[in-house]
């Protein structure tokens, strides 16, 4: 990286082409019974954070994950969590994603 674009990205004036590319599967479609070797396997393939599509049946009409299996696999990894809720009344269930 070069001085001029080190000192861009640090002062925010770097144009999207410059930016680093960030690496965000989804867990959207990952094997249920093997969550965990899916959220362990994602952080060594060197993901840099890992997104959460949470549907309810009703705002969208597939129904997926819930607070449960997130909670579950926060111990197995230190990457970010990205969430989105695509429920009804999403105020109602953000803390418990939190």
């Amino acid at each position: 990286m070069t001085a001029a674009l080190s000192a861009a990205r640090m002062t925010g004036q770097a144009s999207v082409r410059d930016r680093a590319i960030v690496i965000v599967p989804s867990l959207l479609d990952a094997d249920v019974s093997r969550l965990g070797d899916e959220v362990v396997g994602l952080e060594r393939a060197g993901a840099d954070r890992l997104q959460w599509d949470i549907m309810d049946g009703h705002f969208v009409p597939r129904l997926t994950h819930g607070a449960d299996p997130v909670r579950s696999v926060r111990p197995l990894t230190s990457l970010p969590f990205e969430v989105h809720l695509m429920v009804d009344a999403p105020e109602r269930h953000w803390p418990a994603f939190a």
